[in-house]
């Protein structure tokens, strides 16, 4: 095929991804998982009422704020809650396809380095939508979006800055203009710091060749915006507990790292091609690992972030995978894959249609769910806002959904719990003085039986529970008494040792008469052994 035709197709490839982009983003609706509270200026403590953003003046003060009591990435904080707080969804909506879209065609450009081929666009596809974990996560959702999707954008156009100057002589042009690259290190953490030490690395390692270099002082401010980002006071805070000592303990984040790590799809892609390589051509591995050795680099110190934070959100993995991303395809082409590309091409074309159709049907439904909720809240009829469940295939529910109301242990808000914050904010944005969200058919159930829960249940997902108490009492207390652990042994390192387990929130409602207290059904290591539940309620 001739180039021109070549690169057509492929922008045509790249403009179908964003076309399905703009269609997935649009489904996906805002939810109680800081897209609420990024609406409004960030508080230094709960007390202080919600203030809706409406200026840029406001942000300046959220940021300045947000700095110092949660995460140190003021620049996609900026953005996040200049779209949030001023802008619209669908606004947002055609930013992020737009955005998806670049990011395809940088990565394919970066990893071809000649004339971008509709095999290649194809392979990136595959990677991004197939096998890099928690697609929702970071490509969706406006705050994971912003923080992940938006900043590999970012990070891409420095690496060409850096591939295009590295070679050349620093000019008085190169020094007035890198300064700029401070904003892209002062991103994210999870992926600017690894790249900035592996590239400062680099420099030093060919220091005679890096010092007249060109891409010098890029290197130095992006690694300068990193240290901003990464050692801001409230991200120190968050790797240590506010006493000052280690939020977990060495042991359990190695133990949260090994299970995040079981997420991770494109680094053991890599570790296969390089295999295949050096069985097929050890002088092009060898080669490959000299010319990129920052990303291999990259990939490992973004792995040890994993371990290091101690989350266990497919997200974590993402800077690792972006990395190994770049450098697996880039290699797989050197190694001719080419020659391969009407079947390879046809295969991954499947995988990518088989994965999407049932992902798009699924992140319908979540609209549809989003539509019922919001007619509830918009009717003002009541302040129980019944949330309809996301039933199917939890392996596409979980990829392509971000659950607008989620219930279980693993959310660090309470749905039931109208005072909870980030209940509270929603309340405030929507115009409400009051909400709370419980599962839809906890709520059917009850009303259709008001003796219903008289022992323990759960909702349909399994992630919430429900029990009846006397009317007219409050719970001081619920104990979860635990029987044997029939976990297999290599699990039993990581068992929860106690014979009881206190749930840590619950919220009582009255409902067709009866009082309910509704609690998190705890993680399946405690969960698993309950054999009953106490609930501790005075008059």
């Amino acid at each position: 095929m001739h180039k021109r035709n070549l690169r057509k197709t492929s922008l045509v490839l790249t403009a179908m991804s964003g076309i399905i982009m703009l269609l997935l983003t649009y489904l996906q609706p805002y939810t109680l998982s800081d897209d609420i509270l990024y609406h409004c200026i960030w508080r230094r403590s709960a007390d202080e009422g919600f203030v809706r953003i409406g200026s840029l003046a406001d942000i300046v003060q959220s940021q300045a704020i947000h700095y110092m009591e949660l995460t140190g990435r003021a620049i996609v904080q900026t953005v996040a809650q200049a779209f949030l707080g001023l802008l619209s969804k669908p606004a947002y909506d055609v930013a992020n396809a737009l955005i998806f879209a670049m990011t395809v065609w940088a990565v394919a450009k970066f990893v071809s380095k000649s004339t971008i081929k509709p095999l290649t666009v194809i392979m990136v596809l595959f990677v991004m939508i197939v096998l890099i974990p928690g697609f929702a996560d970071i490509y969706l959702w406006v705050e994971g979006s912003v923080n992940y999707l938006w900043v590999s954008l970012a990070i891409m156009f420095f690496l060409f800055i850096f591939e295009k100057k590295k070679g050349r002589e620093a000019s008085p042009k190169d020094y007035l203009l890198s300064p700029l690259t401070l904003f892209i290190g002062w991103t994210h953490e999870g992926m600017a710091l690894p790249l900035a030490i592996s590239l400062a690395g680099y420099c030093w390692l060919r220091r005679k060749a890096m010092r007249k270099s060109a891409a010098l002082p890029y290197v130095a401010w992006f690694t300068l915006g990193s240290l901003v980002c990464a050692f801001a006071p409230s991200t120190l805070l968050r790797a240590i507990g506010g006493d000052g000592h280690i939020a977990e303990s060495p042991l359990v984040k190695v133990g949260l790292g090994l299970f995040t790590c079981t997420e991770m799809r494109t680094v053991w892609v890599l570790v296969a091609v390089m295999a295949y390589a050096r069985r097929r051509n050890k002088r092009l591995l060898a080669l490959h690992l000299s010319r990129y050795g920052y990303l291999y680099s990259s990939v490992v110190l973004s792995i040890g972030i994993i371990f290091a934070s101690g989350v266990t959100q497919p997200r974590v993995c993402f800077a690792a995978e972006f990395f190994a991303m770049l450098l697996a395809i880039n290699l797989l082409l050197r190694l001719g894959a080419e020659r391969y590309s009407t079947r390879l091409g046809a295969a991954l074309s499947a995988a990518i249609v088989a994965v999407l159709i049932p992902g798009i049907y699924y992140a319908y439904q979540g609209h549809l769910n989003n539509l019922y909720l919001m007619a509830q809240i918009k009717g003002g009829q009541t302040d129980m806002i019944r949330v309809k469940p996301m039933l199917g295939n939890s392996y596409f529910i979980r990829k392509f959904v971000f659950l607008q109301v989620e219930f279980g242990p693993n959310t660090y808000y309470f749905a039931p719990d109208p005072n909870d914050e980030n209940v509270r904010c929603a309340a405030y944005l929507l115009g409400r003085d009051s909400l709370s969200f419980l599962p839809d058919d906890m709520v059917g159930k009850i009303m259709a039986d008001p003796d219903s829960y008289i022992e323990y249940g759960e909702d349909a997902t399994g992630r919430l529970m429900a029990m009846q108490i006397p009317n007219g009492t409050e719970v001081n207390k619920i104990t979860f008494m635990l029987g044997d652990d029939s976990a297999p042994f290599y699990k039993r390192p990581f068992a929860y040792a106690s014979d009881t387990y206190e749930a840590d929130r619950w919220h009582t409602a009255k409902i067709n008469g009866r009082t309910f207290v509704f609690f998190d059904k705890p993680i399946p290591k405690i969960s698993r052994r309950i054999d009953s539940i106490r609930v501790d309620a005075v008059k």
